[in-house]
Order: C-alpha cells, then structure tokens, then sequence
C-alpha cells in the first residue's frame, strides 16, 4: 500500500488505478469505496483505460460521489 500511495500522490496512473482496487475490496487496507472511486477517477483523468472501466463500474452500480 505505501508504494501505491507513493506512486499515485505523483499521478501513476497505474497506480492510482491499483490503489482503487485494494481500497474498493480492502485488500491490504480498510474497505473505503468514495477513496477508491478518487482513485479510479483520478486514473480515468491520466487515460487509463481500466481507471476508466472501474470508475464507470463504480457509478453504474451508485458506489461512490459523482464529484470529486
């Protein structure tokens, strides 16, 4: 987790993206799914095509703030 966390505060988006996951699931962390939508939404913004797909997922199924 801290790799990630390192990773995505300078915009990785593959990080971010990964870091959304294991929030989303509490994998490694404590489940928090409005962190992993930030996330997801954040990797979105750099192109990433599955920060894109796990954000749309999130909002299809109402998880997670539309804003950020």
């Amino acid at each position: 987790m801290a790799w990630y966390r390192k990773a995505a505060a300078h915009d990785d988006a593959r990080a971010l993206n990964n870091l959304g996951v294991k929030l989303e699931f509490g994998h490694g962390c404590e489940k928090n799914e409005v962190e992993a939508v930030k996330c997801y939404r954040r990797a979105a913004e750099l192109g990433s095509i599955w920060g894109m797909y796990n954000y749309a997922d999130m909002l299809e199924d109402g998880r997670g703030p539309l804003q950020r």
